[in-house]
């Protein structure tokens, strides 16, 4: 099991593209390491800003999108907590 803590957040400004590459790329990227590598579970953790579709920041863009993307890329082994 690997849990995926890391994060750009709104702690610092950014471009959206800044953002997703950290959130969306390297969260992908991260993910399928840790698949090749054997893990059974790979569990994002994210706040519960990036749940509301109204929070149109880049963090809760990308945030979004990379849940959902993981998902998509690993169905049976991605897990999403908010």
């Amino acid at each position: 099991v690997v849990v995926h803590l890391a994060a750009r957040n709104n702690d610092r400004p950014g471009t959206l593209a800044e953002f997703k590459a950290a959130n969306v790329d390297h969260l992908l990227q991260i993910a399928d390491a840790a698949r090749r590598q054997g893990a059974a579970r790979f569990i994002n953790l994210s706040s519960s800003h990036a749940l509301g579709a109204d929070a149109r920041d880049s963090y809760g863009v990308s945030k979004r999108e990379g849940a959902r993307k993981l998902t998509a890329a690993w169905p049976e082994g991605a897990i999403n907590l908010y």
